[in-house]
């Protein structure tokens, strides 16, 4: 992944994966979940060199965290914009 959009495409696909998972696991075991919930399991799924900050006015946190909004508001939705 070079180019910048690459990973954006790849962002919004791993939340649209975390979402449905963690859902999944809410649905089933009763307990409710929030975005912090997706935001964490997504930088557990991330590689150790992925190309985003950890750090700085627009931390890797902050965009997942973002992403998080905007997927489950239904503004990004990875299969529109590939």
């Amino acid at each position: 992944m070079s180019r910048p959009e690459d990973i954006v495409f790849d962002l919004i696909a791993r939340v649209e994966i975390s979402l449905a998972k963690v859902a999944h696991l809410a649905a089933e075991s009763g307990v409710a979940f929030s975005p912090l919930d997706i935001v964490d399991d997504v930088e557990r799924g991330l590689p150790d060199d992925y190309r985003l900050p950890t750090t700085g006015a627009h931390s890797r946190r902050e965009l997942i965290a973002r992403t998080v909004r905007d997927v489950i508001s239904g503004k990004l939705q990875a299969a529109a914009v590939n």
